[in-house]
């Protein structure tokens, strides 16, 4: 589905400083002044900051879509979602204004503006008097990685072997992978040197050899660290 409104590029991106304000301009009776600053809750130079009601109604947006900042206010975040992750968005959004702390979901149907693709959203809640009167989605694009991995699984199904990447591995490999001037095109030099390499030795001399599993976590030192499980080792544990 694509977005019906949007949002024209600012020079400068900017969210909310405390925790229950939202924009004045959202028109929204609960709201206080916009204390604006940059990158406060995400590197707002790549991330989209979103600030929305219980409803999905947007009050604020901090990047690109389509239009004008004014059409994207009042309308709803799931118009920027595909429709079959609309049960996704709506539980984490009723479990942030549930009381429920951050949540994190990954969107595969989110589009803003050109950006087409995987989304990783955090959505967290903003107090106003003690009560949660909206949250705010910081979506941080993820599909070079998605890609990259698939790409990876593919060729690993090949010589009977599967892959996980635990939420740490893959923020690591997320925060290497992208470069400011660059954009995403490092990640494919990260996966290679961290994975890849890692991976060949194991495929050859190790425990890889007939087939298995292997996990990618961080460990010690904040380095990657694959665990390689044979395909008996793989089995026995299932």
């Amino acid at each position: 589905m694509e977005a019906s409104r949007g949002t024209k590029r600012i020079s400068r991106p900017y969210t909310a400083v405390r925790t229950g304000e939202v924009p004045a301009a959202s028109g929204d009776p609960d709201a206080g002044e916009l204390h604006a600053t940059p990158d406060l809750a995400g590197d707002t130079d790549r991330d989209h900051v979103i600030i929305v009601r219980a409803t999905g109604e947007i009050l604020f947006a901090n990047r690109a879509l389509d239009q004008s900042t004014e059409d994207i206010v009042g309308t709803n975040v799931y118009d920027l979602v595909g429709e079959e992750q609309h049960d996704d968005l709506s539980t984490s959004l009723s479990e942030v204004f549930g009381g429920g702390g951050v949540r994190r979901v990954e969107l595969s149907g989110l589009r803003i503006g050109d950006d087409r693709g995987w989304y990783d959203c955090r959505i967290s809640p903003n107090l106003r008097d003690g009560r949660i009167v909206s949250a705010t989605i910081i979506a941080h694009s993820v599909t070079r990685y998605k890609e990259a991995v698939a790409r990876l699984e593919a060729q690993l199904e090949e010589k009977n072997v599967t892959i996980a990447l635990d939420d740490d591995a893959r923020q690591w490999i997320a925060e290497r992978g992208y470069d400011p001037k660059m954009g995403a095109r490092p990640m494919a030099r990260v996966i290679r040197e961290h994975i890849r390499r890692p991976l060949a030795e194991e495929l050859l001399f190790g425990n890889l050899t007939g087939g298995g599993h292997v996990t990618v976590r961080v460990g010690k030192g904040d380095e990657l660290e694959l665990v390689a499980q044979s395909l008996i080792e793989s089995e026995t544990v299932d």
